[in-house]
């Protein structure tokens, strides 16, 4: 099995915010495969297909994102044979993506609890939301200026065309270094 983990915060308020990019997407993930979520009592939204003759899950934990690795637990009968979350990542300029195995949490909070659920080796697909000048809290969960929302849509857009991609072929050339728009 395949887990796609798309990290953001449950809530109207963090819908669109930068923070909530791995939950976006997923969105246009499912939206591109015509699949719906479903909410679970086990605190996360699933949709589940075959890709490539694997069983891909594309779960949105519904924790919060601190404790976003809360939820692994709940997929430990299950051999994953693939993790792959999907984060926003302030050192990346707005429009850039990067696609990369392993690493370090940088000092992102649902990072670091996927770490400590499941270990280091997974990879990641980084949407870039730009380092703020000021408050990073702010930014992340903050609004965007209708400029900025048309790049972060077309690199979401991008990104899940990609890790579709990814998913049909296993061909991590399917990502370039930079998804720019």
């Amino acid at each position: 099995m395949i887990i796609v983990l798309g990290l953001g915060n449950p809530g109207k308020q963090y819908e669109k915010s930068r923070h909530n990019v791995g939950f976006s997407v997923l969105d246009e993930c499912a939206k591109e495969l015509n699949l719906s979520f479903r909410e679970t009592k086990k605190q996360y939204a699933i949709t589940e297909t075959s890709i490539n003759n694997n069983r891909v899950s594309f779960v949105k934990p519904l924790t919060f994102m601190n404790l976003s690795g809360n939820i692994l637990p709940y997929f430990s009968s299950e051999k994953i044979d693939k993790l792959i979350v999907v984060a926003d990542n302030i050192d990346l300029e707005l429009g850039k993506a990067r696609f990369r195995f392993s690493g370090a949490s940088a000092g992102h909070n649902g990072l670091k609890s996927i770490i400590a659920h499941y270990g280091n080796d997974f990879y990641r697909l980084y949407i870039g939301v730009g380092r703020p000048e000021g408050d990073v809290i702010n930014h992340v969960l903050g609004s965007m200026q209708k400029e900025e929302r048309v790049i972060l849509d077309n690199v979401i857009h991008n990104a899940a065309i990609s890790l579709i991609k990814y998913l049909n072929t296993d061909d991590k050339e399917a990502f370039s270094r930079d998804l720019s728009i």
